[in-house]
């Protein structure tokens, strides 16, 4: 039997030399890369990893080459710099704009390639952010300089930009981020848009959650959907994942990230149980995030649908899951990496859109909702902090409020005199 020919070619450029590879893709050209190695055995391994990465950015819309932040923000800059020219936007916008992005952005990100940009990522972007005129890198920085009428100005940091950004400021710095993020999707860098809360200077205000009552209505409105008549079958997969996905993430409490990484694997103890009763059943999860594992009992609420992917995947592929088959995913067996217009569109046919403050939901929102519930129903903070992979201090610091409704009855004690 004849070996398998291997889709890309190893050369060195010099005898004794480093090997490089060299392959093509559709759409995208010849590929050459550096493989830092003279070992015929580890190049054709790392040669397989570079074919196999490059392949799957293609197969999913995005560029095959990987862009630093930095380089894509000196290329929306420029950008920028062409639509002020052609009167699309007011130039001192697009001077704003492109101060933010190569201050905050760049400086963040820098060398990181910009697919790297997540919740988590843009989570510690703006703690970042928030300390950097204070205790950050802009803490010695006394003055910036910008261009106006063709002249470069100074501007002083004044004693309250050190103490605390401004939530105006906080709020336009979140929408540049956005609109970055936005011409990288354009330009095929990025699959999807993380969601991105806008950070609120002072008192650190309670997360955007579902209240027991909001919850049912949107799992209810949901189901209802999932029941209609004369549905595609590709519309009712669709909702059938997207409810199994909220139900699982709201009885949980796993990040949505972490949801999104999930392999059937990962779901111990899922696969020995089938066939047992629903009450005699009972799993673990092995959750991967913030370069951290953790494993956990999740709500025993989430076996049955488990149970709807299991069969679901069965389905489509003409196979049980591996190990290494993701949970989520679409009818080709590959990793789904979001939900997002779906869950939007039904929050918005439920009418829960936003919080009793007014603040955006998002799919953190069922995250909150799980801990909101624990620590309503006596789990201790350092118990679930170790749970759900997070701080007994960032469970302090925005779910004060509902730590005290726990122990409502403990704070009325009966007084004798």
């Amino acid at each position: 039997m004849s070996k398998a020919r291997a889709p890309f070619t190893l050369y060195q450029r010099k005898p004794d030399g480093p090997y490089w590879v060299r392959f093509s893709l559709k759409g995208a050209g010849q590929i050459r890369k550096a493989l830092d190695t003279t070992d015929p055995t580890q190049a054709h391994h790392a040669a397989m990893l570079v074919w196999a990465e490059a392949k799957a950015r293609s197969e999913n819309g995005l560029t095959v080459k990987k862009h630093t932040v930095r380089s894509v923000v000196e290329a929306w800059c420029q950008q920028l710099d062409a639509e002020a020219a052609r009167g699309d936007i007011k130039p001192k916008l697009a001077a704003q704009y492109q101060g933010i992005a190569t201050r905050y952005i760049a400086g963040f990100w820098d060398q990181q390639p910009i697919d790297t940009i997540n919740e988590v990522a843009i989570n510690r972007f703006q703690e970042w952010r928030y300390a950097y005129w204070s205790t950050g890198p802009g803490k010695n920085i006394e003055f910036v300089t910008y261009p106006r009428d063709g002249r470069q100005m100074r501007r002083w940091i004044t004693a309250s930009q050190r103490t605390k950004p401004s939530n105006s400021t906080l709020g336009t710095e979140a929408v540049v981020l956005r609109t970055f993020l936005k011409y990288a999707k354009r330009n095929g860098l990025i699959k999807d848009i993380p969601d991105i809360e806008t950070r609120k200077a002072g008192k650190p205000n309670a997360r955007p959650s579902f209240s027991s009552d909001e919850l049912g209505r949107l799992l209810e409105l949901s189901l209802q959907r999932l029941a209609e008549r004369n549905l595609h079958p590709a519309i009712r997969r669709d909702r059938l994942i997207l409810h199994s996905w909220m139900c699982i993430l709201a009885y949980s409490g796993m990040r949505p990230t972490e949801a999104r990484k999930l392999n059937w694997g990962d779901v111990i103890g899922y696969e020995a149980t089938r066939s047992q009763p629903i009450g005699q059943r009972d799993i673990q999860l092995r959750v991967f995030g913030k370069g951290k594992s953790r494993t956990f009992p999740p709500k025993h609420a989430v076996i049955p649908w488990f149970d709807q992917l299991w069969d679901l995947f069965k389905r489509d592929l003409g196979r049980q899951p591996n190990p290494t088959d993701p949970v989520f995913c679409g009818e080709d067996g590959k990793r789904l990496y979001s939900v997002k217009h779906g869950f939007n569109d039904l929050l918005d046919l439920a009418g829960l859109k936003t919080d009793y403050r007014g603040i955006r939901r998002t799919a953190y929102s069922f995250r909150h909702f799980f801990i909101s519930q624990q620590l309503i129903h006596n789990v201790t903070i350092f118990d679930l902090a170790q749970m759900c992979g997070t701080g007994t201090e960032m469970i302090n610091k925005f779910y004060a409020d509902v730590s005290i409704a726990a122990i409502k009855d403990k704070l009325r004690p009966e007084w004798t005199s």
